[in-house]
């Protein structure tokens, strides 16, 4: 095997796991009482998925906003994307119904699955609901992985595919004090 595609299918692995690295996570919060709070989310416990997980805020109906990248989701475009709008990945053709898609994902809680395609490159994208301390779907945690010629940068993609799926648990509750006491530390 050539050394140049052993690094491309050691790439792609990695990336394959980061995305399912992503996945459990959320659920795993999501189990614990619905949709989680951007607050929960621990990036030590997502270490090995860091390089391709995004978080992005709500800035309108349609519309969200970079706050948090990793450096493989950067080198898809060859520049920081820290407070670019989402959409920055797509041509201008593909944003009409990638914000409509988007828009579902905060107004309905759903998860989204994106394959993003370009002539000589794939990319698939996860979008993750999360609440804000206000209990809205105001942020979401992402992850993105690209094959092909996006590595080389500057590449916009088309919208090829999106599979929504409902998230199936209402919003976090918030905490009650049930105003018993309980022990926080036992130095015995």
């Amino acid at each position: 095997m050539h050394n140049g595609s052993l690094v491309a299918e050691r790439t792609k692995q990695h990336g394959a796991r980061a995305l399912r690295i992503l996945d459990a996570y959320w659920h795993s919060l999501a189990a614990r009482g619905g949709v989680p709070r951007r607050a929960a989310i621990d990036p030590g416990a997502i270490q090995d998925a860091l390089e391709y997980a995004f978080l992005v805020d709500r800035v309108g109906p349609h519309h969200a906003r970079v706050r948090i990248t990793g450096g493989a989701v950067n080198g898809i475009l060859g520049a920081d994307l820290v407070g670019m709008p989402l959409s920055v990945f797509l041509t201008p053709e593909a944003r009409v119904e990638f914000d409509d898609v988007l828009a579902r994902c905060f107004d309905q809680s759903a998860m989204l699955s994106l394959t993003l395609v370009k002539t000589d490159a794939v990319a698939q994208m996860h979008l993750y609901p999360l609440l804000d301390h206000k209990g809205r779907i105001a942020h979401l945690l992402g992850g993105i992985v690209a094959e092909g010629g996006a590595a080389s940068g500057a590449r916009r993609f088309d919208l090829a595919e999106t599979q929504e799926h409902p998230v199936n648990c209402g919003p976090v509750a918030p905490h009650r004090n049930s105003g018993g006491l309980r022990l926080v530390i036992d130095n015995t």
